[in-house]
């Protein structure tokens, strides 16, 4: 299903606007795609460093040493507490597949940090 980020095309348009609808449901409370608010930046996510934009990142994330990538994000969404053991996120992941693919989808349609 991440491979579908990659391709472009219709459907890829269709899960970027699935996957927008789910950020609002879950994950716009916190997070904003360019403003730091009680979550980081979204926009520009894949490529970064964990823990590296300006914001107070647990000591987790700021010893975190991997890059964001949609199958690393993937991961993240779907066992936040198991890749980051210790990360302040008030998230306990997301088991749906297919919801995770289109959340990917849509913060890597926010655009990269390469």
């Amino acid at each position: 299903m991440l491979c579908s980020v990659a391709c472009g095309g219709a459907a890829n348009a269709d899960l970027v606007g699935r996957g927008a609808e789910l950020y609002l449901d879950q994950c716009a409370l916190c997070h904003k795609p360019a403003v730091s608010c009680i979550a980081p930046v979204l926009s520009g996510l894949i490529g970064r460093e964990a823990g590296s934009e300006d914001f107070e990142y647990s000591a987790a994330f700021q010893q975190a040493e991997f890059a964001w990538t949609p199958e690393i994000l993937n991961a993240y969404l779907q066992y936040p507490r198991q890749m980051v053991p210790g990360n302040g996120m008030a998230y306990f992941g997301l088991d749906d597949a297919a919801a995770r693919a289109a959340i990917v989808a849509y913060v890597v349609s926010l655009g990269t940090s390469e």
